[in-house]
């Protein structure tokens, strides 16, 4: 089964010269993986706020918005979000820490030698 992911887009800010936009349109058009034809989606959105979408893991999609006057008049479409749905997103990390559960002496290493010294015994010289 396909992993559905959610994602949360934010909106541009109207142009403060657009006196007319009283409403948006979100389109979507979703491309499965391997090419097949996913949802078109259409939706009305409010002129702020963010937006949730949620798409099949590997889609391509598209998305743009359209502006909408009092009477209907829709604007050409504005630059498309494109996007590969990918699950980039890490697991939560665990509530608690690691514990010692247990501890030993594995080995105990020999000093090493002075510098200087080679470790054999010294040699004894005969007395004259």
């Amino acid at each position: 089964m396909a992993k559905v992911l959610e994602y949360t887009l934010a909106q541009p800010p109207l142009d403060p010269n657009d006196q007319d936009t009283v409403r948006r349109n979100l389109y979507v058009e979703e491309t499965l993986p391997g090419g097949a034809a996913g949802e078109h989606k259409k939706q009305d959105l409010a002129l702020d706020g963010t937006i949730t979408l949620d798409v099949t893991e590997g889609s391509s999609v598209k998305a743009y918005i359209t502006n909408l006057d009092e009477e209907g008049n829709e604007s050409p479409a504005g630059p498309p979000l494109l996007f590969t749905a990918v699950d980039d997103i890490p697991p939560n990390p665990p509530g608690t820490p690691l514990t010692v559960v247990s501890k030993r002496i594995k080995h105990t290493e020999k000093p090493a030698p002075p510098a200087g010294d080679s470790g054999a015994a010294p040699k004894s010289t005969p007395a004259t």
